[in-house]
This record gives structure tokens, sequence and C-alpha cells, in this order.
């Protein structure tokens, strides 16, 4: 038997789910916790309350934890929001939410400048304002040296898998989301991350999805 504690975010609630497989293969999904996630005004942008959303996630692995003991832990959440981290991991602010309207027109103004086939054809990604590229972009123009400080670049959930094992890194498929990669490559795009000034230095490389990056704080 396969026991595993599920983290699934979406833009309104999470919650833990525990998923055990049988050795004949059947699947049986429980419920462990439900929290609401909930974005909120905060220096002049809409911002997701990251600090809670973590807080009970830990609550509720902890609890699916004591009442089994997981063979493994996974997490995903929806895509294209993101943060900064210091040197020391500590992270510089909480992520934007996707629908503050810092990015209304800039990307068609970002797209205007760089070329629409041309970031299609190296991108393969649907063009909409919320992507990632976008707003990085608006960060970019508000203010040039936006990663001055920054030391890494992650997603959500790269996030949330950071504070539960220490480890950080970037996984592939929300990575993905962000209109940053090159589609060819499955890789990075040098290109947009000089065109929105965003540091190679801040990006880790791709890690794949179901790749095993560390061990599971169950401590609550």
């Amino acid at each position: 038997m396969f026991n595993c504690l599920a983290i699934d975010i979406g833009a309104g609630s999470g919650r833990i789910m525990r998923c055990t497989v049988s050795d004949e293969g059947k699947v049986d999904l429980t419920e462990i916790s439900r929290f609401p996630n909930n974005s909120r005004e905060v220096d002049g942008a809409l911002r997701w309350d990251i600090g809670a959303l973590v807080a009970d996630i830990k609550a509720g692995l902890a609890k699916g934890a004591a009442e089994m003991k997981p063979d493994a832990v996974a997490v995903d959440t929806w895509g294209v929001d993101y943060l900064f981290l210091d040197k020391d991991g500590n992270r510089l602010a909480d992520p934007v939410c996707y629908r503050d309207p810092r990015t209304v027109g800039l990307d068609k103004e970002f797209v205007e400048k760089f070329g629409k086939e041309r970031l299609q054809r190296l991108t393969g990604i649907q063009i909409m304002n919320i992507n990632t590229l976008f707003q990085l972009y608006a960060e970019c123009k508000a203010n040039p040296d936006y990663a001055a400080k920054a030391e890494h670049f992650v997603f959500v959930p790269d996030y949330i898998a950071y504070c539960l094992s220490g480890v950080i890194a970037n996984e592939f498929t929300i990575a993905s989301t962000s209109q940053l990669l090159d589609c060819a490559k499955a890789d990075w795009s040098d290109e947009l991350l000089e065109a929105v000034r965003l540091p190679r230095r801040c990006v880790k490389p791709l890690t794949q999805p179901g790749t095993k990056i560390g061990t599971c704080d169950f401590s609550g």
C-alpha cells in the first residue's frame, strides 16, 4: 500500500487530501483539512496571505501524518504567481495576486515591443495579462532594479515545498504557466528573463514533476 498526502491549493481555498493506493491498485481519497486562501490589500497591491496559508498547510499535514505516516507529500497550486527570496531564504514580500490590476494593458505593450509571433513561437503559451511574464514586466516598469535584493525566484508551490523541506527548487510544470520558458528547449528563456530584467542567478534548473527534492517536516 502507498500512502500520500496531497496539498491542493486553489485561488480561494485549499485542502489536504490523503491518497491511499492499495496493492491491487484501488485509490481511496480522504479529506484531512480544508481552509481559506485569501488575498488582501498590502502596500498598494492585492497580495496573498502566504504566511497564513503555509500555517494552515502545516497544521493539516501534521494532522494527516499523525493518523498515518505518508510515503510521499506533493503540492499543487494555481499558476503564474511568485515570490522573491533573499540570500538567507527569507521572502522579500507576500506574492502579488494575479487579480491585481497592475498588468492591465501591459501584455499588449510588451507584445508590441517583443513581437507577437516571436513570443508565441518562443513560448507556445497563450498571451494573457495575468502571466508571470507580464507581472514581472509591471515590476520592471515600476522599478528597473526590482530584483536587486533577490537571490531566488519561486512560484507559490515551490515556496510551499521550500517551507516544508528547506529545499529551494523550480518545478517544470508550474514554471510552464509563466510564459518565461523556451518551449523548444523546455528551459528558461534567456531572452525573456533579460526582457523583464530577472537575473539568471534567481532561477534554478527546472526539476521534473514527481522528483523527490527533500524530506518533509511534519512538526506543524
